[in-house]
């Protein structure tokens, strides 16, 4: 469905587990789910909200969808009113969800949701390379820095050990200087 409607697999993941909390499944959920997506094309309304009207319809709440034209009649009965409620969305802005399916701005954002998956993948393969070029880096640079702070300390010591003997050079040749 991410390919022909530019809604993110995740979303429509989310709604079946939203629509099995109500009970509907399967091929229902299937139908369900088409229904949100034309009632969220037809009306302009996003894709979650959507599916919320038709959660609240599986439920038996079927007056907010009065505002979108969708109205059942006296005669319908309590257990059809659902099947009922998809069929109307579904003539009423079927036709526009299909179109939809087809245009540009539709294709735009499926290719950004294509991409997107593609970036996650190509992420979770290279998380293992990634992890490993870090390590090595992070040892590498523990080891530059013992090494360079053991030289540093071995020269700082050579220099102070050569300042000592300088220095007790000088007290010994102004010593002898002070005896004769």
């Amino acid at each position: 469905m991410q390919s022909l409607t530019g809604i993110a697999d995740e979303a429509f993941l989310n709604a079946q587990r939203l629509l099995a909390n109500y009970g509907v499944v399967g091929a229902k959920a299937q139908e369900s789910i088409r229904a949100a997506y034309a009632l969220s094309v037809g009306v302009g309304m996003d894709f979650e909200s959507s599916l919320l009207q038709i959660a609240k319809a599986a439920a038996g709440s079927t007056s907010s969808l009065s505002r979108y034209g969708i109205v059942l009649g006296d005669g319908v009965k309590s257990g059809e009113k659902f099947d009922a409620v998809l069929a109307q969305i579904n003539s009423r802005f079927g036709a526009a969800a299909q179109a939809a399916m087809d245009d540009t701005i539709t294709k735009t954002k499926a290719l950004a949701q294509e991409w997107g998956d593609f970036k996650e993948l190509l992420g979770k393969e290279l998380e293992p390379t990634f992890r490993r070029i870090i390590n090595y880096f992070s040892i590498f640079t523990y080891n530059i820095s013992k090494t360079f702070y053991q030289q540093f300390i071995s020269n700082l010591l050579d220099i102070t050990m050569n300042i000592i003997n300088d220095r007790n050079e000088r007290i010994i040749i102004l010593s002898k200087k002070t005896i004769r």
